[in-house]
């Protein structure tokens, strides 16, 4: 994988895609992650860099040795790079463990306490623990792939009717091509540290702005389809 920008990337993702915490009735408590739509948009951005990526759905369990705690997700979303059966490293720019937002592939280099697996099956709640307690950094993330693939038209051309999902019609009007743009707006990001011909005060723009100057860029799906099929 060429260099990249990858926490550039992330922090973009996060001012993006974000929600409040929040507890709903008869569902499990939601921290406000969106990992569908960061995984969604972060593997069509891989795709458009020419990196192969695959948008996974599965569980992953988040280990914090200080805090004794374990976490597991069912579902998370998040991104495999190469393959399921020959991965090259693992992208989550939706997960918050500790201090760290975001694991980038090389996450060493940010993260030198964290550890980052795959298994199948995802262990148990104690065999977690046992790792983690084993751990030098006492931070460990272990993800469960069950389904992946390289995004395709159903990414692009998805509809979000997650709480994000129905934020961001609010805000736009239409999710219609939204992601496609996203997605290179990332991958523009990843590359060079900021995405081409950024509006004045880009980094202060708040979510709502950075939608609205997504939304009114030209549709950018067939590109990205291209992309990613050329990757499948």
């Amino acid at each position: 994988m060429p260099k990249m920008r990858e926490l550039e990337g992330i922090s973009l993702l996060r001012r993006l895609v974000n929600m409040p915490a929040e507890n709903r009735p008869g569902e499990p408590f939601d921290p406000g992650w969106c990992c569908n739509e960061h995984a969604s948009i972060a593997s069509l951005a891989f795709c458009c860099l020419g990196v192969r990526a695959e948008l996974a759905k599965g569980k992953a369990a988040f280990a914090d040795r200080d805090a004794k705690s374990v976490k597991i997700c069912s579902p998370h979303w998040f991104v495999l790079l190469g393959t399921e059966e020959q991965p090259t490293g693992l992208f989550d720019s939706s997960a918050s463990l500790g201090p760290m937002n975001g694991f980038p592939v090389l996450y060493k280099g940010c993260y030198p306490r964290l550890a980052v697996s795959l298994n199948v099956p995802l262990p148990s709640g104690e065999q977690i623990w046992a790792v983690v307690k084993n751990n030098p950094g006492g931070f460990v993330a272990i993800y469960e792939p069950q389904l992946s693939a390289v995004p395709g038209r159903a990414a692009v051309k998805h509809i979000s009717f997650t709480p994000f999902g129905k934020w961001l019609n609010a805000a736009v009007g239409s999710q219609d091509g939204i992601w496609g743009k996203a997605a290179l707006v990332v991958a523009q990001t990843i590359m060079a540290g900021e995405p081409e011909n950024p509006p004045g005060g880009f980094s202060e723009l708040s979510k709502l702005d950075l939608w609205h100057w997504i939304a009114a860029a030209p549709n950018v799906d067939d590109l990205v389809l291209r992309q990613a099929a050329a990757l499948a």
